[in-house]
């Protein structure tokens, strides 16, 4: 995701840079508790940001289980 943001624009890799040592990880860490890749989520939450309203709402249209709800073990078989 943050590669497609830099994506033909290397001149974006300070403000990348600077987004993700600045990203909320108390935030993160709060929704996701138990989760051990924050640098992960940190990316995520980053790249989530620069989209704007209408693209940030299509890509949330792609969720699979509504917020929180709980994901049957199954689906990761």
């Amino acid at each position: 995701m943050v590669g497609a943001q830099l994506r033909g624009k290397p001149d974006r890799w300070r403000k990348v840079l600077q987004k993700l040592q600045n990203a909320d990880l108390d935030r993160i860490r709060q929704i996701f508790p138990e989760y051990s890749h924050p640098d992960l989520l940190r990316a995520i939450d980053v790249s989530m940001e620069a989209l704007d309203d209408d693209l940030r709402g299509l890509y949330l249209d792609f969720a699979l289980f509504p917020e929180d709800c709980p994901i049957p073990e199954p689906q990761f078989s």
